[in-house]
């Protein structure tokens, strides 16, 4: 019974991987002069730039830009099931879509609760702690409507135009929180793998595991 539960409501994780040509143009006459120095240095010279590359892909810095790039990213949304145990990440297929114009004026893993009421409004909640205060909060709003209390400045709004943001058979509860580009750059940069597809080959595999998969191919397209 335990294992039945823990697979029915555990978060599947899935892996999505894509390949990459690093190009072995780009140590110029350095690699024709160290080949003709060293025996076999056009072999090493290659090898290097490889690794340089990896290091490349797998750098805070070249993450941080991406996340900057991919601003879905920075809003983790989830969908909780009708009986309000099973939890979903969703990734660009939430009904309604927080609209900000800066994260860094966001508080960060604030829990934010949304519950839809009807096609134009919904319940906000927020029951957490930040800045030393206790935030209890449970107010209705309007879609489009801005909030700016507690530090956030952000607005809701529906994803979708002509699509209900009702479904009939959900439980029309969810939640979201910001997150940081620099805590998605360490997060993966760190869970990035890159590898040659053989010894010596300048075509490498990068792949990434998350529990969207769509999430995890718009990253390794970015």
């Amino acid at each position: 019974n335990i294992a039945y539960l823990v697979n029915r409501y555990s978060e599947k994780i899935y892996t999505v991987s894509s390949t990459l040509l690093i190009r072995n143009d780009q140590m110029g006459d350095m690699s024709s002069s160290l080949s003709n120095v060293i025996p076999g240095g056009d072999i090493f010279s290659s090898q290097q730039n490889l690794l340089n590359e990896i290091g490349i892909l797998r750098s805070y810095s070249l993450n941080y830009k991406v996340m900057d790039e991919l601003p879905e990213f920075q809003i983790v949304y989830m969908g909780v099931g009708r009986r309000g145990i099973v939890e979903t990440r969703m990734y660009k297929n939430a009904p309604f879509i927080v609209k900000y114009d800066n994260i860094d004026n966001q508080p960060l893993g604030i829990s934010v609760g949304v519950r839809i009421l009807n096609e134009e409004k919904f319940q906000l909640s927020i029951d957490s702690e930040f800045g030393g205060q206790d935030i209890r909060y449970l107010e209705e709003h309007s879609f489009g409507e801005r909030f700016t209390e507690f530090g956030f400045d952000f607005t809701v709004d529906k994803r979708f135009n002509g699509t209900s943001v009702i479904q009939e058979n959900g439980s029309n509860n969810y939640w979201f929180y910001f997150v940081s580009r620099e805590d998605l750059a360490f997060q993966y940069k760190s869970k990035l793998s890159v590898a040659p597809i053989e010894q010596d080959a300048s075509i490498v595999t990068l792949s990434v595991s998350g529990p969207n998969s769509n999430q995890e191919a718009d990253y390794l397209n970015k």
